[in-house]
């Protein structure tokens, strides 16, 4: 058509959605040396599953709070992070990330709260099945993390002294053991048992207070 014609151009309604991550979401994630895809394909596969994600959670905005709105769009961003690399497989260091966090928690509430797998599942906001697949993946157990922090805590506890001092029944009680069991453990994994644990570090401390520095 010439520049001097009338023309008339229909455009039907339409919707976009826009997304936005910041470029460190995706640098902390992604290698600098790894290859990155520049377009994706949101039509099929893994590509249109986000593309749903992302139309859910506009859709539902207003019903979610706002921890929970971020959550979902940590979980997209990872999930094209994922894409950008063409691996599926999950990250390191946001596997690194979520352990820590389970393990926090265990250290936190050694017994002070209930330490079940359902039960730290659900004050986390996770499923069961989603904790303990996200350990697996990073190579370890539930089972594991909890005898682990628990013993850590034990050994905390058996260094109290005076008032804050309980007895050795009473420190396996409260990380989950039975007294036994507990003397096994702990000897199997600090080389000593907890009475003599705890009558070493009792006397390394006395010997610390009573030291007197001289002036040179």
């Amino acid at each position: 058509m010439g520049l001097d014609q009338v023309c008339q151009v229909y455009l039907p309604a339409s919707t976009a959605l826009v997304l936005k991550v910041p470029r460190d979401e995706i640098d902390h994630r992604v290698p600098l040396d790894e290859p990155r895809r520049v377009v994706f394909d949101m039509g099929c596969g893994l590509g249109r599953v986000v593309q749903g994600i992302i139309r859910d959670v506009h859709a539902e905005q207003s019903a979610l709070t706002d921890r929970e709105f971020n959550a979902v769009c940590d979980r997209v961003s990872e999930l094209l992070c994922m894409m950008a690399m063409g691996d599926m497989s999950p990250q390191r260091a946001h596997l690194a990330e979520t352990t820590e966090v389970i393990r926090r928690y265990v250290r936190e509430n050694v017994g002070v709260a209930d330490l079940r797998l359902p039960a730290v599942a659900r004050a986390l906001g996770w499923s069961p099945r989603q904790l303990r697949l996200a350990l697996e993946q990073a190579g370890t157990t539930y089972r594991a993390v909890r005898q682990d922090e628990a013993m850590r805590a034990a050994r905390g506890m058996l260094e109290q002294q005076g008032p804050l001092a309980i007895a050795i029944s009473e420190v396996a009680a409260r990380s989950g053991f039975t007294v036994n069991w507990f003397s096994t453990a702990f000897k199997v994994r600090y080389g000593e048992t907890p009475r003599d644990f705890r009558k070493r570090r009792w006397a390394e401390s006395a010997d610390s207070s009573s030291a007197v520095t001289l002036p040179d």
